[in-house]
């Protein structure tokens, strides 16, 4: 009973914070993000530029990192790109899994 007690004294925060992330973005599938901007996940963002362009989603900036891509497109591209299997992340819980909160749209942009 006491090594039970000890794992789970020392294994149980982590498996907290390893859940937590995960479990976020759970909670918040179905909400829509009010920017517009989610993380694309792909282990080939450049493959996916063109069918996505198809779609309506475009990539923001320049810049693609190796597993992933800023994008933005309308709430029915955007549905419509996960229908079709691809990872999109609102970028406002990614905000939060940050720290930090609420992002506000910044009118001089």
């Amino acid at each position: 009973m006491k090594k039970c007690r000890v794992f789970l004294f020392l294994c149980g925060p982590m498996l907290v914070s390893v859940l937590a992330g995960p479990l976020a973005v759970v909670a918040r599938q179905g909400q829509n993000d009010s920017l517009g901007v989610y993380l694309l996940l792909s282990q080939n963002p450049e493959a996916t530029r063109q069918p996505l362009q198809m779609m309506g989603v475009y990539p923001v900036g320049p810049s693609v990192a190796r597993f992933g891509v800023l994008v933005t497109g309308d709430d029915g591209a955007v549905e419509q790109a996960m229908n079709a299997g691809y990872w999109l992340v609102p970028a406002q819980i990614l905000a939060a899994l940050c720290g930090f909160g609420q992002v506000e749209e910044d009118p001089y942009v």
